[in-house]
């Protein structure tokens, strides 16, 4: 606070003396400081408020009128990105002879959402052989080995990321039945190459022993839990890994089982959401390192434009081949009706990186096919 008093004293002839003041106030006029989003930080002559953040200033007088970046809300990572007037980041504002306002404006990471390209869960005991690859549903639950232990596979094409800031695996998930609450921890599998139609409870891949996080899964209404995969992801990428599996364990033993919606639900699939990501070209994105290259199959040509011509051997006539996008989504799934060739329209996808997989047997065969149209 800054103003003047003026003081008067008076004294009479016998020494008697009386004092007065008077007080002479400035002229301030309020500032306001926001961010776009709300609640970030600003600083006011170096020290930090939240937003939206409103003070008194005397005409004239020079402030300094800052924010930092990055900042986390929510936990969200924003990046500064201008002064709606164009201010620098750090300036000194004279304090105007009428009210000011000005807003920070920050930018969001895009979260790009990566769907799973092989998700199934296994179970112990007589259902131990069982195909549950193409099932709408992954099944969990903690029990004893002769009632049934259920443990969820998925596995993530990440070769298109190089670095993140923040990656959450999303599964849409409830108890069957029943008042329970189970903590269920996601443990990295290094196996990249088990398929979702082969896997079966005496061959499936073994997870790390760490838990990487866990999250808390209760009652019988549906919604979307998080896991925390962040650090996970970053070291993976760092160590030019180009997939990620996971595996989900419930802590508790329950009677009821945990459902989760697999890639084939048509509502809420999993997901694995990417926020921060920077992401290589389409020329630089690898083909899976964990799949052979296709021998028994071809594509011509490649890159295909409105149409591609599959070549096969004809063993795999009556095979179901599938268009998987470099996200993960499958986007077309062709069933081999010819003798050893066979024309597939792509007229209805966008141009990218994709690849073609073929499962025979127990092996399974994998080609990257870019479609790019010509002349656009």
């Amino acid at each position: 606070d800054v103003y003047y008093r003026i003081y008067l004293v008076v004294r009479d002839a016998a020494g008697l003396s009386d004092t007065t003041f008077r007080d002479v106030l400035p002229r301030t006029s309020s500032i306001t400081l926001n961010t776009n989003p709300q609640g970030l930080t600003v600083t006011v002559d170096g020290q930090p408020f939240s937003a939206p953040y409103t003070f008194s200033s005397v005409e004239g007088i020079s402030r300094s009128i800052g924010t930092n970046s990055p900042q986390t809300l929510g936990g969200i990572t924003y990046t500064y990105a201008g002064w709606a007037n164009g201010n620098a980041q750090t300036h000194t504002l004279s304090t105007p002879v009428n009210d000011y306002a000005n807003t920070a404006n920050f930018s969001s990471p895009i979260v790009t959402n990566l769907g799973p390209v092989e998700d199934s869960y296994v179970r112990s005991g007589s259902g131990g052989n069982n195909d549950y690859g193409s099932s709408t549903q992954l099944l969990n639950r903690n029990n004893s080995i002769s009632k049934g232990v259920y443990f969820t596979y998925l596995r993530f094409n990440i070769s298109a990321l190089t670095t993140v800031s923040s990656v959450k695996l999303r599964l849409y998930g409830r108890f069957d039945k029943g008042n329970n609450s189970t903590a269920v921890g996601v443990f990295n599998v290094q196996n990249q190459t088990w398929d979702e139609n082969l896997i079966r409870y005496d061959n499936r891949p073994i997870e790390d022993p760490n838990v990487l996080t866990t999250t808390t899964v209760t009652g019988i209404t549906g919604r979307y839990y998080e896991w925390d995969v962040t650090s996970h992801i970053a070291l993976l990428l760092s160590q030019g890994k180009t997939s990620v599996s996971f595996m989900l364990k419930n802590t508790i033993v329950t009677n009821n089982f945990i459902q989760l919606n697999s890639k084939e639900n048509s509502a809420n699939p999993p997901q694995l959401s990417v926020s921060g990501s920077t992401n290589r070209s389409v020329e630089e994105t690898p083909v899976e390192q964990d799949l052979p290259k296709v021998e028994y199959i071809t594509v011509n040509p490649n890159p295909a434009d409105y149409f591609m011509e599959l070549k096969f051997l004809p063993e795999l006539t009556g095979k179901v081949v599938r268009l998987v996008h470099v996200s993960g989504r499958v986007v077309k799934t062709i069933r081999l009706t010819g003798v050893n060739r066979q024309s597939v329209l792509v007229d209805d996808l966008k141009e990218g990186v994709y690849f073609l997989q073929v499962a025979d047997g127990a092996r399974r065969h994998s080609q990257k096919v870019l479609i790019r149209r010509s002349g656009e």
